[in-house]
């Protein structure tokens, strides 16, 4: 219930944010029943003539009813209205036409290519989760042992900063335990914070025990003094000792951080029109963005399947899917023929994946470092 609850507020909020980027665009004109129509704008009192303000933008009209209110409630939450039902359909089966169209300056009829992207990336990503994705680690009902732990090493760290031994290797034993403790503390709040499983709480105390009995392990004289690790190292061997945890932050970085496909992208499809006039990177970001969206919706797809046991099915074709529309938008967009089509287009796939796997590696390294 809470992952249903959880995907839901998911969906309003991308649908707000969507909305906030394009507040006006395309609205269709309000209903009487609830409405009161003025003859100046409430905000600036710029005389009307037509449902907006010419000079501010704000609707000539207030609603006063509930059932006004619920209406603009829908309507904020669900902002595509009527767009949704003509740019949805043109991204299914002619998106070549929607990205034409839009660059040449036909868009209060569609969505922009932003605010769709914006949706679908939350719309997948809250899809994912459903399906049981890295955050979906069971034992939610650990709080109160996550609570102990945490007081547990608070009380030890207390102890531990409160104690001065007088010789040097009490000090420098004292230094590690404090260090241990900090990253174990820091590990079980984060833990507490995003609700992860109780297996985890044994794992950071666990590997905070053998990170100290290493430490702290006597050194044999004439042993040479092993260089210290260097980052990639360290974070290696924390991904290892918690690869739950890892799971969860790759996730959490994708997702946050998924809107730097579009800038990875845009100048490789830039590549496949170098010398030309006609095409410039703002239709290049076009098209790639509306591609991202439409590929985000085959991963929320996707990943609705996995949670019915149907990923092995639903994959396969949804690969085959994105490979044929990324054909038909590349054709339709640039007005190509089949030569100039053939030319392009594997070498439009080889970017594809050139992109993906920078955008992998981007997210390993925001995750893990």
């Amino acid at each position: 219930m809470s992952d249903v609850s959880e995907i839901a507020g998911g969906l309003a909020d991308g649908a707000l944010v969507a909305r906030s980027v394009e507040p006006h665009a395309g609205e269709s004109s309000p209903g009487t029943d609830g409405h009161t129509h003025e003859t100046y704008c409430l905000n600036c009192g710029t005389e009307l003539v037509g449902p907006h303000c010419h000079q501010c933008g704000q609707r000539g009209h207030v609603h006063r009813t509930i059932s006004a209110f619920l209406h603009d409630l829908v309507h904020g939450v669900l902002h595509f209205e009527g767009k949704a039902w003509r740019t949805l359909p043109m991204l299914l089966f002619r998106p070549g036409k929607l990205t034409r169209e839009y660059v040449r300056g036909k868009r209060a009829s569609y969505i922009s290519p932003i605010a769709l992207f914006l949706f679908m990336v939350l719309l997948a990503f809250a899809s994912v989760s459903l399906a049981g994705g890295a955050v979906a680690f069971g034992d939610i009902s650990a709080n109160s042992n996550i609570d102990q732990e945490i007081a547990r090493v608070e009380g030890e760290l207390a102890r531990l900063e409160t104690d001065a031994p007088s010789s040097a290797s009490g000090r420098e034993e004292r230094a590690d335990k404090i260090a241990s403790a900090t990253r174990e503390l820091e590990l079980l709040r984060e833990i507490k914070e995003n609700g992860l499983s109780a297996e985890l709480i044994r794992e950071a105390s666990d590997n905070r025990i053998a990170e100290t009995d290493v430490r702290l392990a006597p050194k044999v004289e004439g042993t040479a003094k092993q260089p210290p690790d260097d980052p990639l190292n360290k974070a290696w061997k924390k991904a290892k000792q918690n690869p739950q945890l890892l799971a969860y932050k790759l996730q959490n970085t994708a997702y946050k951080f998924g809107w730097l496909l579009i800038p990875i992208s845009v100048p490789f499809v830039w590549l496949l029109f170098p010398f030309s006039r006609r095409y410039r990177f703002y239709d290049h970001t076009v098209f790639v963005t509306y591609s991202l969206a439409f590929a985000l919706m085959l991963l929320a797809i996707v990943a609705g399947a996995a949670a019915w046991s149907a990923a092995a099915t639903v994959g396969p074709i949804a690969g085959l899917v994105l490979l044929v529309h990324m054909a038909a938008q590349l054709k339709g967009a640039y007005e190509l023929g089949w030569g100039g089509l053939m030319v392009r287009l594997p070498l439009l796939y080889i970017f594809a994946f050139a992109s993906l796997a920078i955008f992998i590696v981007a997210t390993v390294a925001l995750g893990v470092l």
